[in-house]
């Protein structure tokens, strides 16, 4: 009878065991997903030495500029400028995401669009272009950031 308690023991160890490794497994291997669902994640990340890459990570927008232009009675706001690679290897662009600011940096609206290029080599430049139509009158400042891929 001895020896079978102690098979039993074994066994719920190694299962308590292997659950474990599954679920730190899942942790590391899902990070992205995990921070996606839980955005506080990445501090916890950051504490024990896994940052999560920001989806824009080598990647520098530059030339930004915007323009008020009229589609017959419709005003649009165009926003160009392109994306420069910076780092030393081919990285995927992710989608942008523009977002619109009334005078007390509150987003008011925000929109998602791409770039012409959906990857870049070390060192390329890829532009952009996208239209607004009827921005909301209040906004007085345009903001962006990179998408994370879904």
């Amino acid at each position: 009878a001895p020896a079978r308690g102690r098979g039993a023991a074994i066994t719920g160890w190694v299962a308590m065991a292997l659950i474990l490794a599954v679920v730190v497994g899942g942790g590391i291997f899902a990070k992205e997903r995990i921070v996606a669902t839980w955005p506080p994640a990445a501090k916890l990340y950051d504490m024990i030495g896994l940052p999560v890459a920001d989806p824009g990570y080598g990647l520098e927008p530059r030339n930004v500029a915007s323009a008020q232009e009229m589609d017959g009675d419709v005003p649009v706001l165009v926003v160009s400028g392109e994306v420069v690679n910076t780092s030393g290897e081919t990285r995927a662009v992710p989608r942008l995401r523009g977002a619109l600011l009334d005078v007390r940096e509150r987003e008011i609206f925000f929109w998602v669009f791409a770039t012409a290029n959906a990857t870049l080599a070390a060192g390329e430049v890829t532009p952009f272009s996208t239209r607004v139509p009827n921005p909301p009158t209040n906004a007085r400042r345009i903001a962006g950031t990179f998408v994370k891929a879904e």
